[in-house]
């Protein structure tokens, strides 16, 4: 009976163990690519990068009216007013690799493309 008891604690135990050291299933792409975005809210800017619009979030003009209100009028987009030129990728897609770099040099792979500012859309 003894031998049962421990034999049931020891396995208890292992559980236990095993479960704790269970790693996050970690988000992927539609390629299979590991992505560095958390399970945040879309409206949730808290992290270090602006997923919606693909550049770091204390850059974001879209997003955080202080960014934006620092932007000079000339520097707006002429289409999309509200973001700046050099974060619009929709009118300006070769901006798209000075922020791509940026992700690149902190997480080591590339991101996703940005949901709300894709560059080269119409």
């Amino acid at each position: 009976m003894k031998r049962i008891g421990l034999s049931a604690v020891l396995f208890a135990a292992l559980v236990l163990s095993v479960g704790c050291e269970a790693q996050p299933e970690k988000k992927t792409d539609t390629k299979g690519k590991v992505v560095a975005k958390d399970d945040k809210k879309k409206d949730d800017h808290s992290g270090w990068w602006c997923s919606e619009h693909g550049v770091p979030e204390d850059e974001c003009s879209m997003c955080s009216k202080e960014v934006f209100n620092k932007i000079k009028k000339e520097d707006l987009c002429a289409k999309h007013p509200d973001r700046s030129k050099d974060q619009c990728f929709i009118c300006n897609p070769d901006q798209w690799a000075k922020y791509k770099a940026k992700y690149v040099a902190k997480f080591g792979q590339d991101p996703e493309e940005p949901e709300d500012n894709k560059p080269g859309k119409k």
